[in-house]
C-alpha cells in the first residue's frame, strides 16, 4: 500500500465512503436485531441499561463497543470533514447521516467514544478554513439536538459511569505497573502475559492491560515502548507537516483508545490503524473533490 500510495490517493476517497457506509450498515442491522430479539425471540425485557450486553453476549457478529465505537466516530469524523465542501441538499443529507451515528453511538459505543466524538467535532469546527455561516449554524444545531438527547438520558450516561469497569481498569494498571517494575528494560513477553493471573474478589482473573502503552511496556520493555512513541510521534509529526488532517485525526483517536484498551495488539484495532494510516499517507485532498454520483462510485 505505501509503495502505491499515489495510486490510493486517487480512490481513498471512495474507500473511507463505504467504510462509512459499512458502518451504517452494522448500526441497522444492531437496531433491527434488537427489535426482532425482542419482539419475536427473547424472553427478556430490554431496556437502555442492558442494551450493549444484549448485543455482545447474543448477536452474531457483533463487535466489542469499544471498537465499534471508534469505527463511528472515524465515519462521524470524515462526514463533518465532507461537510465543509458540501452545499444544498446533499450538506443536509451528510448531517442527518452524522446525527444518526452520533445518536447510536451512544447507545452502543463505548463511553470514551461519545466524548472524542464531541471534542473532535468542535475541533473540526473550529478550526476549518471552508466552513460557511450557514454550515457552521447547521452542525453546531446538529450538536445541540445531540447535547439534548445526552441530558434525557443522563440516568443512564451516570449509571454506565460508576460502572465496574473504571474500577477494574485501575486493578489492571495497578497490577501491570507492579510487573512492569521488575522487567522494566525487556518486559516479560506477549506470550507470558496471558500466563498471568490475579485475584479481584473472589475470582482469578487473566491480565489484560486495557491499555496499549501498559501492554507495549509489559511485552517488550522500554525499549518497544520508545519505539511505539517514536512511531506516533512521526506520523503525527509529519501530518501536521503535510496539512493531512485525516491522518492526524486518525492517530489521535488510536492513541486516545490505546489509553483505555489493548487496541492495536487486536486484529480489529490493528487492521484499523495500519490500512487507513497508509490509505491517508499521501497528501492529496480526500474530500474536496469528493462525488456521490454513481459513476464516481464505480471507479
Amino acid at each position: 500500500m505505501f509503495n502505491i500510495k499515489e495510486h490510493l490517493s486517487g480512490i481513498k476517497k471512495q474507500v473511507t465512503l463505504f467504510f462509512i457506509l459499512g458502518t451504517i450498515v452494522y448500526i441497522l442491522y444492531a437496531w433491527l436485531y434488537l427489535i426482532f430479539y425482542v419482539s419475536f425471540w427473547a424472553n427478556i425485557e430490554i431496556d437502555q441499561f442492558s442494551l450493549m450486553n444484549v448485543l455482545k453476549k447474543e448477536m452474531p457478529g457483533s463487535y466489542h463497543h469499544t471498537y465499534i465505537g471508534s469505527y463511528i466516530v472515524f465515519s462521524g469524523l470524515m462526514l463533518l470533514l465532507n461537510l465543509i465542501y458540501k452545499k444544498g441538499k446533499t450538506k443536509w443529507v451528510l448531517i442527518g447521516l452524522y446525527f444518526f451515528l452520533f445518536t447510536s453511538l451512544i447507545y452502543i459505543g463505548s463511553k470514551l467514544s461519545i466524548l472524542l466524538m464531541i471534542i473532535f467535532s468542535f475541533w473540526i469546527i473550529i478550526f476549518s478554513k471552508g466552513l460557511t455561516q450557514k454550515t457552521f449554524y447547521s452542525i453546531i444545531g446538529s450538536l445541540t439536538l445531540c447535547g439534548i438527547l445526552l441530558y434525557t438520558i443522563r440516568d443512564f450516561l451516570i449509571y454506565r459511569l460508576i460502572g465496574q469497569s473504571f474500577d477494574h481498569r485501575l486493578i489492571y494498571f495497578k497490577e501491570s505497573l507492579n510487573i512492569i517494575k521488575q522487567n522494566f528494560l525487556f518486559g516479560i513477553g506477549d506470550e507470558s502475559i496471558n500466563e498471568v493471573f490475579f485475584k479481584i474478589g473472589e475470582n482469578y482473573v487473566r491480565l489484560i492491560p486495557h491499555n496499549m502503552y501498559l501492554k507495549e511496556l509489559l511485552s517488550n520493555g522500554i525499549i518497544g515502548f520508545v519505539i511505539l512513541i517514536i512511531l506516533f510521534f512521526f506520523l503525527v509529526y509529519t501530518s501536521v507537516k503535510l496539512k493531512n488532517k485525516e491522518r492526524l485525526l486518525l492517530c489521535f483517536l488510536v492513541m486516545s483508545y490505546g489509553m483505555i484498551e489493548d487496541y492495536i495488539y487486536l486484529q480489529r484495532g490493528v487492521f484499523f490503524f495500519l490500512f487507513f494510516s497508509l490509505l491517508f499517507s499521501s497528501n492529496k485532498d480526500v474530500w474536496s473533490n469528493l462525488s456521490f454520483k454513481s459513476s464516481e462510485l464505480k471507479k
